[in-house]
Formats: structure tokens, sequence, C-alpha cells
């Protein structure tokens, strides 16, 4: 049986040159401060340092320089959790989505206008999914399959990505160590 969640593995991913992060890193440090529907062709390439018509070399639209770069986040959050879905250890015995905390913090920025300051539905649908394929993994390699898994794995998969966006919008109520906590006490559920 093929996983319902397989799709987050299929996104496209195209290479990334010094041009392109450039433009994404931009965009993603305008949209920290404004509107992402505000934001201009012209007003990224004066940030990223870029002619307008190089940045048509690479995307046709504002919106496909979005969809690229949530792909590439989500591309890495994958990457960062693969061994997760095969660790022999119990979930409540590892560090788990640690490296996915690391990874916030040293883009805090970027989650911060993707989940609280102007929510990007499709990034965090396709996140919540990627955690879902880690977890439907976990649960196929271990023979933990059982009944409810579909509800388990979303109430799972929100929970992480609420707690990494109270974490956010609230960094002094809570810290890493009581979100990874919350999210084991969690987890331990798929055991």
């Amino acid at each position: 049986m093929e996983s319902p969640y397989q799709y987050v593995r299929e996104l496209p991913l195209r290479e990334i040159n010094e041009i392109q992060q450039s433009l994404m890193e931009a965009y993603l440090e305008l949209s920290y401060t404004k509107s992402r529907k505000s934001i201009r062709v012209k007003e990224l390439c004066k940030a990223a340092y870029v002619a307008r018509s190089t940045f048509y070399v690479y995307y046709d639209s504002m919106e496909e320089l979005l969809e690229h770069i949530e792909n590439n986040i989500i591309f890495q959050l994958l990457k960062l959790n693969d061994a997760v879905a095969y660790e022999e250890r119990t979930i409540s015995s590892m560090a788990f989505y640690g490296e996915t905390l690391a990874y916030l913090n040293t883009h805090k920025r970027w989650f911060y206008s993707f989940l609280v300051q102007e929510p990007n539905q499709s990034f965090i649908k396709k996140w919540k999914d990627a955690i879902k394929q880690h977890l439907w993994e976990r649960v196929r390699h271990k023979g933990l399959s059982g009944p409810n898994e579909a509800l388990i794995f979303e109430m799972v998969a929100a929970e992480a990505i609420a707690g990494y966006t109270f974490w956010l919008a609230h960094p002094y109520e809570t810290n890493e160590a009581d979100i990874k906590q919350l999210l084991i006490y969690t987890l331990g559920m798929l055991e």
C-alpha cells in the first residue's frame, strides 16, 4: 500500500543557484515585514540585487517563486527527519524533531512569516503531510498500523506545527525543551 502522503516526496524541486537563493532569501525577508501579496517583482529584485529580467529567467510569477520556496523548505524538513521513520528506539527515548527545532531556530524569520505573521496554508498543509509521511513510514516499518491511524497522524502533525507556531509567536512563554516534551508525549500514542 502506498502512503497517501507520498506526494510530498515527489514535489517538484529544482536546483538552486546563487541568483535563485538570493531571490528566495530576499522574498522571505520581505515577507517577514510585509504582506506577501504586496511584494512586487521590482522590489524583490532590488532587495536581492538582481535585475528584473533575471527574475523572469527563473520564474514566471511570484507565485512560482513562492511554490519553489515552499517545496525547498519541505524538502529540507523531510531530509532532516528521514531517519526517524526507521529508528529502532521508541519515540519517547529520542529527540524527535530536535533537528527540526534547530532548523526553525536558524530560520526563525522565515517560519514566523509562514506560520504567524501571515499563515501560508499551502505550506502548512505540505508540512503536515511531510510529518504524516514520516509517521506513516515509521508505523509501517514497525508493523504498528491500526485503527484511527489517519486521525492520530493528523492530530500529531497539527500539534507539532501548533507547538512550533506558538513558540515563534510567544518566544518568552515557552522553550524548545517544553515543545520537545509535549511532542514526545503526543507521539507516544504511536508506540
